[in-house]
């Protein structure tokens, strides 16, 4: 049986480098990258200096030298690239960095953190929709993250599960500013082993929507009691079925959100700035951008990056504010932990001119904003 194992895994690890080199000779136009790591001919010393650090601090180790060089191809493509980018300073408002997703392509990344992307934009019939309230003067900065709204940056592993996590910031800010009290970290595990039933799919579909109606005829766990398991995306050993046990969560002892807190989703008018500024300033808001060009993003106000069909990774709006010199900004809280970007933040540029065409925002920050009603009808505009 372990002989059968080993064999299937040396299996399974030559088809992924096999993969791997097909796309790595693909993405630098048929020329394939075979330079080892220990013999680094015309390589430069960064690239080997920051191959060094980046795998000590992302504890990364390879099945062979093999994966290795293949690895380090795309790490010093991906380095060249967050160079080439950082040498325009200061004509972008942002820098890149090395990451944790720095030795993968996009194409890996892509289906590795990303979710199917969504193309509809349309509101569900009957669905209530928030509109920008005309005699309200909003305020010049917000920030949910002070008001003890927002709970700490979370992992969602390798797995496309970003839906899960946009919705429970939006629980867990909701519950907070209604009750008073700091908000309560939920988990999303839960909603791995509950929702859609066996045949789901969660790390590859799933709307905010649909995770905050499920909250509504639930009561939901505290993350304390059904903590999140990070998906690792290893064969080995495989991972164990996911065992649904919200009964549990009513009990006093574990219950995060109790059932009948949540009244209803409403959605924010699409493609319109003013309503969804009005929108975060009453409690933090989900939305959903494409992800694809966030990979490398380290710091500052993000801008120039539109999106113009899909989305495909969902977030949390947690704020906005201004900056002197980089302009007006949103603040978004990321589901790829506190190494990622500002220490798991993301600042983006709001009424960015090069998304004017598309009418979505930077992103497509503006494509399908959403958040919970409480059953109280809590309301709260700081």
């Amino acid at each position: 049986m372990a002989q059968v194992e080993r064999t299937m895994r040396a299996a399974a690890v030559f088809m992924a480098a096999l993969c791997l080199m097909v796309e790595t000779t693909e993405a630098t136009m048929g020329r394939p990258i075979s330079i080892l790591p220990g013999n680094l001919t015309g390589q430069s010393r960064r690239a080997r200096d920051q191959w060094v650090l980046f795998k000590h601090e992302h504890t990364r180790t390879y099945a062979n030298t093999v994966e290795e060089t293949l690895r380090f191809g795309v790490f010093s493509r991906n380095l060249a690239q967050i160079d080439a980018a950082n040498s325009e300073m200061p004509r972008r408002s942002y820098t890149l960095g090395v990451n944790q997703f720095s030795d993968l392509t996009p194409r890996e990344f892509q289906s590795t953190y990303l979710m199917t992307p969504v193309q509809s934009v349309e509101v569900l019939s009957g669905s209530p929709v928030f509109e920008a309230p005309d005699s309200v003067v909003l305020p010049k900065a917000v920030d949910w993250r002070s008001k003890n709204a927002v709970t700490a940056v979370k992992d969602q592993g390798q797995c496309g599960s970003c839906w899960i996590f946009s919705a429970t910031g939006a629980l867990e800010g909701a519950q907070a500013i209604a009750t008073g009290k700091p908000a309560v970290s939920l988990s999303e595990e839960q909603f791995m082993a509950c929702y859609g039933g066996k045949k789901a799919d969660p790390c590859g579909e799933g709307l905010p929507s649909q995770a905050i109606k499920y909250a509504q005829n639930t009561s939901v766990c505290s993350e304390a009691a059904w903590p999140y398991k990070p998906p690792s995306g290893k064969p080995y050993p495989p991972p164990k079925p996911l065992i649904c046990h919200s009964a549990d969560c009513s009990k006093p002892a574990e219950e995060g959100l109790p059932m009948g807190t949540i009244a209803s989703v409403t959605y924010v008018t699409p493609k319109s700035e003013a309503a969804l500024m009005a929108a975060v300033a009453q409690q933090p808001i989900s939305i959903m951008i494409v992800a694809d060009a966030l990979s490398s993003y380290q710091s500052g106000v993000f801008s120039g990056h539109c999106m113009q069909y899909t989305t495909n990774h969902a977030v949390l709006l947690v704020g906005y504010g201004t900056d002197p010199k980089q302009g007006d900004y949103w603040i978004i809280k990321n589901s790829w932990t506190s190494k990622f970007g500002e220490q798991g933040y993301l600042r983006l540029l709001r009424n960015d001119p090069a998304c004017k065409n598309y009418g979505t925002g930077g992103l497509g920050i503006l494509f399908r904003p959403i958040f919970p009603v409480m059953s109280n009808g809590t309301s709260v505009l700081v």
